[in-house]
């Protein structure tokens, strides 16, 4: 079953320096019928004005994933940590026991796009970790690169969950086949660009599909096109 939801009907915020799309219940968006997808429980997807972004606040037993596709982060700690995520780099948090941390765009004159995923772990009582890791638009060309992973895939980040995310740049016209597990979850994000999945639904910039009890999945560019399918369980 593929059930598409399209950019329109996702939740939205608009705060003058930060412009969210919201897949699932999240601050004072609430969906009762959007609350999680299996142990995936936030997929934002964020605009930061020039030197705006999120103060120091706390996490506690989540795993937080953010994804930068424009622009600089500069992301800190109540520990006194600083440091920078370029465009093209993931970091993968395990709050655990807790953090308090910040995140805000680095530039003082261009926008910085990133995308924020929280998944409930498979662990609790966890000490806080983090790692972050550059992943080259060549490696993931016309492919399905595993960028972060909870079974330890090959150079992907380590997520306390039994899940794996894969990112892929698709050029127009170019086709690649995902091999879905029967009784998993597969949650599909169109970045930028446009996709026809199974031959028959229609994804363009924002979309996202949730997707489960099928074995084989086709995805077909239209167009130059940059996607993230998560397997969940």
């Amino acid at each position: 079953m593929i059930e598409v939801i399209i950019q329109e009907t996702m939740g939205k915020a608009d705060y003058g320096w930060l412009q969210s799309k919201f897949s699932f219940s999240f601050g004072e968006y609430f969906n009762p019928d959007r609350m999680n997808f299996g142990p995936l429980r936030v997929f934002n997807d964020d605009t930061i004005q020039p030197e705006k972004g999120f103060g120091l606040h706390p996490h506690k037993e989540m795993e937080i994933v953010t994804i930068v596709l424009e622009g600089l982060a500069r992301h800190g700690d109540s520990a006194g940590d600083v440091h920078f995520i370029h465009a093209g780099e993931i970091q993968r948090i395990s709050s655990g026991t807790g953090i308090e941390h910040f995140n805000y765009n680095a530039s003082p004159i261009y926008p910085m796009r990133l995308l924020q995923i929280w998944l409930m772990p498979n662990q609790k009582g966890l000490s806080p970790s983090w790692e972050q890791r550059k992943f080259e638009t060549d490696q993931m060309r016309n492919c399905l690169l595993p960028v972060v992973s909870g079974s330890d895939k090959e150079n992907s980040l380590h997520i306390h969950q039994d899940t794996t995310f894969y990112m892929s740049v698709l050029d127009a016209n170019q086709s690649l086949s995902y091999e879905a597990k029967i009784g998993r979850r597969t949650y599909f994000y169109l970045i930028d660009g446009e996709v026809v999945l199974d031959h028959n639904f229609t994804l363009r910039s924002g979309d996202a599909a949730q997707i489960t009890d099928i074995d084989l999945l086709t995805i077909q560019a239209n167009q130059d096109s940059k996607l993230l399918i998560i397997d969940l369980p």
